[in-house]
């Protein structure tokens, strides 16, 4: 039953690292979108 359990355990915790690498890119691509919109805004003026 333990085992069991603690196999759970490892796969919550591999699916919650692939979450958090998914949630960081996410950002990143964001932030560039974002960064790179201001830059065009500038450039028009």
């Amino acid at each position: 039953m333990y085992f069991i359990v603690y196999l759970y355990e490892i796969n919550n915790i591999q699916q919650w690292r692939l979450y958090e690498f998914y949630h960081l890119t996410l950002n990143v691509h964001f932030i560039s979108v974002t960064f790179h919109c201001l830059l065009i805004k500038l450039a028009d003026k």
